[in-house]
Parts: structure tokens; C-alpha cells; sequence
């Protein structure tokens, strides 16, 4: 991987993790939900920070270039964060139409 691939991909999770940083200060973002983005930033940020283990996996993985598996590594990480973010979506429909459902049962009693 060349060093200037390593430095903005440093720079990119270092901006994003201190943007994370400053939601959960501010109370924009719950912990909870911070922990699906700072895992995945953490991780690409050992991946950029030990190149040998980049090289490796590339070798054994019969790749030409280390970029194609780190653009892989982010699509493969963009990918569990939406996974991760539809479980989230489809947990808080079902409270919702379970709130409904008690709050019509309470107008039906009045």
C-alpha cells in the first residue's frame, strides 16, 4: 500500500472517530450507536497502521494490488453498518406498531 493511500486513510478515520466524538457530546448520537461506526474505523485504522498484515492478506488472497482489498475491506464494513443499521430500523417499527396498538387499546377502554 503506498504511503499516500496510508496517510489519508489515517486522516479519514482519525476526522471521522474526533466527528463521532463530538455527536456523542453533543447528544446527538447515543453510545450505543457510536459503537457501530468507531469498531469498523478502528479496525480499518490497524489495517492502515500494519501494512505487512495488508500485504499478507492480499498474497493469500491472490489479489495484484493491496488497494483492491482495502476498497474491499471498507465496501465489506459499509456493508455490516447498513446490515447493523436495518436490524436497528426494524426493531424500533416493531415498538412502534407494539406502542400503537397499547395506546389504542388505552383510548378504546376511555
Amino acid at each position: 500500500m503506498n504511503s499516500t493511500l496510508r496517510i489519508i486513510l489515517v486522516v479519514f478515520c482519525l476526522v471521522w472517530v474526533l466527528l463521532l466524538f463530538y455527536l456523542i457530546r453533543k447528544n446527538k448520537l447515543p453510545i450505543k450507536y457510536s459503537i457501530i461506526w468507531f469498531i469498523p474505523m478502528c479496525s480499518l485504522l490497524l489495517l492502515v497502521l500494519f501494512p505487512n498484515f495488508v500485504s499478507y492478506c492480499v498474497s493469500l488472497l491472490g489479489m495484484v494490488s493491496s488497494t483492491n482489498f482495502v476498497v474491499g475491506i471498507i465496501l465489506t464494513i459499509l456493508l455490516i453498518i447498513t446490515l447493523l443499521l436495518t436490524l436497528i430500523i426494524a426493531n424500533l417499527k416493531r415498538k412502534i406498531t407494539l406502542l400503537i396498538q397499547e395506546v389504542s387499546i388505552l383510548k378504546e377502554k376511555k
